[in-house]
């Protein structure tokens, strides 16, 4: 077990973005945009292709790290939780990185997939819905947050879960801070808060996977 969650952490300390970017010649994209070597920005960077190229990369080392680790146990019930945990801990502080990393939510969709495909459809719709609504990646993030949130409570139970919700909370710190002090002024403006029709709502603009 102990050589597993080694190798998920190894695995999920491979940043998709920086990775990608040496080998196509491109700028680092922790020097662009919010620094976050994630997919919001990276997309944002170097343009769709490469950030979704970016984001098939996090998620497929968290699916592919959940295998592996399923494969590797002994154990009739292998904890794919904690495997998944130790990945999004190598994603979002890489050693590799000097303890930088992105915001977890690209890695989390790929190892819930692994482990669930149904509650991997159903936190996809979730986050679609939230960001289609709002236009905002954070936003989208807490919805899925929320419903892992519920999920776990009523039927998980898993305290690796709650420490994997709990480091993605973390990483999107500045965004709820923002979008506390965003919302907070509209309100003082009268006007309707939305992600679309406040410039002032920054942190849509850092992205948060």
């Amino acid at each position: 077990m102990f050589f597993g969650n080694i190798i998920s952490f190894l695995i999920g300390s491979i940043n998709g973005s920086v990775l990608l970017a040496s080998i196509c010649k491109l700028s680092d994209i922790r020097n662009h945009g919010s620094k976050n070597p994630g997919t919001t920005n990276a997309i944002r960077t170097h343009g769709l292709i490469f950030g979704l190229t970016v984001l098939l990369f996090d998620s497929s080392k968290s699916y592919a790290s959940i295998l592996l680790n399923t494969y590797m146990n002994t154990s009739s019930t292998p904890n794919s939780w904690e495997a998944l945990l130790y990945v999004i801990l190598g994603h979002c502080f890489s050693p590799f990185l000097y303890g930088q990393g992105g915001k977890g939510v690209a890695a989390l969709f790929g190892g819930i997939f692994a482990i669930d495909a149904t509650l991997g459809v159903f936190l996809l719709a979730i986050w679609g819905i939230g960001f289609i609504i709002t236009k905002c990646s954070a936003l989208g993030a807490a919805s899925t947050l929320i419903g892992l949130i519920s999920w776990n409570i009523y039927y998980a139970h898993s305290i690796d879960l709650w420490l994997i919700i709990a480091i993605i909370l973390l990483r999107h710190s500045s965004n709820w801070q923002e979008l506390i002090y965003a919302f907070d002024k509209i309100s003082t403006e009268n006007t309707e808060p939305s992600c679309r029709g406040s410039n002032s709502i920054r942190s849509c603009e850092k992205g948060s996977i």
